[in-house]
């Protein structure tokens, strides 16, 4: 362990000036961190989506239940409208939901009507000839 008089000696030695280039090096390092982290961050993002090690199981990309089992689990317990009025993002999904169902609903009418029409079509026809 370095004593007090040997610390001394070494700041005698390389006699630091103080200036205002410690305010750019602090910048410096806080940015210097902040790209690190990114970095790190990225790459595990990178290896949750693509998995590229030779033993992976499971890459998100490659798991359709992953979407539905990763909102089971943060969900929990909660009710819908417990959801919907905390978090405002994820209670859209019930009005997203209930547009499917209508739009679904309609689809479902449509094709009803456009057979019920084919039919009519292809029965008239049978008539003339």
């Amino acid at each position: 362990n370095p004593s007090k008089h040997d610390l001394r000696d070494l700041a005698v030695i390389l006699n630091p000036q103080p200036t205002i280039e410690c305010d750019k090096l602090y910048e410096e390092l806080v940015d210097s961190a902040v790209d690190l982290l990114t970095m790190h961050v990225g790459s595990q993002m990178y290896f949750m989506i693509y998995d590229t090690v030779p033993t992976a199981t499971h890459p998100i990309r490659k798991n359709p239940e992953f979407a539905g089992a990763l909102y089971s689990r943060l969900k929990g317990e909660k009710s819908d409208a417990y959801i919907a009025k905390a978090f405002t993002g994820i209670g859209q999904r019930q009005h997203v939901l209930a547009n499917m169902q209508a739009k679904n609903l309609d689809i479902t009418e449509i094709e009803k009507a456009i057979e019920f029409f084919r039919n009519a079509m292809t029965k008239g026809q049978e008539l003339r000839s």
